[in-house]
């Protein structure tokens, strides 16, 4: 096996495990968002915090940090699964691309003895939005090793770098940070004060 198949299979595995990561965290945060709304809005009434008035007060502030995107737009596959959302890629990619979905359209095709319709839906739809390593993760899978593959390997390497890019924002989000508190009090005491502090400006002791 050559260096290159190696660095491609990698590649493949590390974007992959990354994918996987991702998912993971948009399914938690859309759990709780909601349960740190309810923890955050009891917390500041058993505090005497008057979130209305803040709310009020600060409106403006408070429309542009809501208004800001958080997550990536969310896209499921036949299962459900959250892809991350990439952006446009230039007809030039998709020509690199176009040999290889072609081979892999033809063994999934519903109308073949060995066709999966699903599949078939879930490689159209990578092929169409530029999920790359969607398509190479089929390949893989079916055994096709494409031609071109010094050309590709630089667009699996720049979808790895957004999915790394979406984890890492994900991190920052109160919701997420809420999760990692876990059971302990404290830690969720001092993240609500962080967000007050962060939302309206208050220092709260």
């Amino acid at each position: 096996m050559s260096i290159r198949i190696k660095k491609y299979k990698k590649l493949m595995h590390e974007v992959k495990y990354l994918r996987t990561e991702l998912e993971y965290q948009e399914e938690v945060l859309s759990e709780y968002h909601l349960t740190f709304e309810e923890y955050y809005r009891k917390w500041c009434s058993d505090n005497d915090v008057d979130i209305a008035q803040q709310e009020k007060q600060n409106a403006e502030r408070v429309e542009k940090m809501i208004s800001e995107p958080q997550t990536l737009q969310q896209k499921y596959d036949e299962k459900d699964r959250i892809i991350p959302e990439q952006p446009k890629q230039d007809k030039l990619d998709a020509k690199k691309f176009n040999k290889l979905y072609r081979k892999i359209a033809m063994e999934l095709h519903p109308d073949k003895d060995t066709g999966n319709a699903a599949k078939f839906a879930k490689v159209s739809h990578a092929y169409e939005k530029g999920f790359w390593s969607v398509l190479l993760e089929y390949a893989m899978e079916l055994e096709i090793e494409p031609e071109n593959l010094s050309e590709l390997l630089p667009l699996l390497k720049e979808e790895t770098k957004r999915i790394r890019e979406a984890i890492q924002k994900n991190k920052g989000i109160y919701s997420w940070k809420f999760y990692e508190c876990e059971e302990d009090e404290e830690c969720k005491e001092r993240l609500i004060k962080d967000f007050l502090k962060h939302l309206f400006k208050m220092e709260i002791q």
